[in-house]
C-alpha cells in the first residue's frame, strides 16, 4: 500500500511575501506607510553611522535598522490584512462573514446562513457572542422580511437573549463591513462564556441555525428527482 504524500508546508518567507502582495494590491495605505517607515528607519541608521565615525558603527547601526525595518514590516501587515481583506469582500454576496469573522475573540458564526430571500436577494447570517445574538443581513431592503422571519423564530428558541441586526452594504443606514466589525466588537457584554456556549448548543439542537422549510412542503414526502439523478 502506498504511503501518502505529505503537502510540504509553505516557507514562512514565502507565506510573508504573499501577505505583502495582498495587502499591497487592496489596502491603498499600506505602500505609502510603508515607505515613509522605511525611509525614516533607514535614514536614521545611516545617520547614526555617520555620527559614530566608524566602520564598526556604520555597520551596526545598519544592520540595526534592518532589522528595525523588517519588524516594523511585519507590525504593518498584521495592522492593514484586515482593512485589505475588507476591501476584497465589500460589495459581495456573503462578504459580511468573511469580515465579521475576523473577530477573534468572543463570537462564534454560522457557516451557512439562516434566512435566504427566496429570489437570491437577500442573506442573513447567525453570530452569537457576548452581547447575544447578531443577525448580519445582505440585500438592502429585499433583507428586512428575512431578518424579521430569524428573529421571530430564535426569540421563540432562546427567549430573553438580546438580539441586534446589522445590515451590510454601502447604502443608507447599511455599515460598510470596516464599521460593521467595530460595531460587533464595541457592542455591550452581557453574556458570560458560558452563557454563550448554551445559547448556541438550545440553537442547533432545536434546528435554529438551519434554513426553515418552505411551506407547503412535507419533507417525509419529497420525491427525489429521477432524471436529474440519471444525468439527464
Amino acid at each position: 500500500m502506498a504511503t501518502p504524500t505529505k503537502t510540504p508546508k509553505p516557507k514562512w518567507f514565502k507565506t510573508i511575501a504573499q501577505a505583502f502582495t495582498f495587502v499591497r494590491k487592496n489596502d491603498s495605505i499600506f505602500l505609502p506607510a510603508f515607505l515613509i517607515m522605511s525611509v525614516l528607519i533607514i535614514g536614521t541608521g545611516v545617520t547614526l553611522g555617520f555620527m559614530g565615525g566608524s566602520v564598526t558603527s556604520h555597520i551596526y547601526s545598519n544592520l540595526t535598522a534592518v532589522l528595525f525595518l523588517v519588524l516594523g514590516t511585519l507590525i504593518l501587515l498584521t495592522r492593514r490584512v484586515d482593512p485589505a481583506q475588507y476591501n476584497v469582500l465589500e460589495g459581495t454576496m456573503g462578504g459580511s462573514l468573511g469580515a465579521v469573522r475576523t473577530i477573534r475573540r468572543g463570537w462564534q458564526f454560522e457557516d451557512d446562513p439562516v434566512e435566504v430571500d427566496p429570489k437570491g436577494r437577500a442573506v442573513v447570517f447567525l453570530g452569537v457572542g457576548k452581547s447575544g445574538i447578531a443577525l448580519i443581513a445582505e440585500g438592502g431592503g429585499f433583507a428586512r422580511r428575512p431578518v424579521k422571519s430569524a428573529r421571530a423564530r430564535l426569540s421563540r428558541i432562546v427567549p430573553g437573549v438580546p438580539i441586534q441586526e446589522y445590515y451590510a452594504g454601502l447604502g443608507e443606514g447599511e455599515l460598510s463591513l470596516r464599521k460593521l466589525v467595530k460595531a460587533i466588537k464595541g457592542s455591550k457584554k452581557v453574556l458570560k462564556k458560558r452563557e454563550r456556549a448554551a445559547i448556541v448548543a438550545r440553537i442547533h439542537s432545536l434546528g435554529g441555525a438551519r434554513l426553515p422549510i418552505p411551506k407547503g412542503i412535507d419533507p417525509m414526502r419529497v420525491r427525489p428527482d429521477r432524471k436529474a439523478l440519471r444525468g439527464r
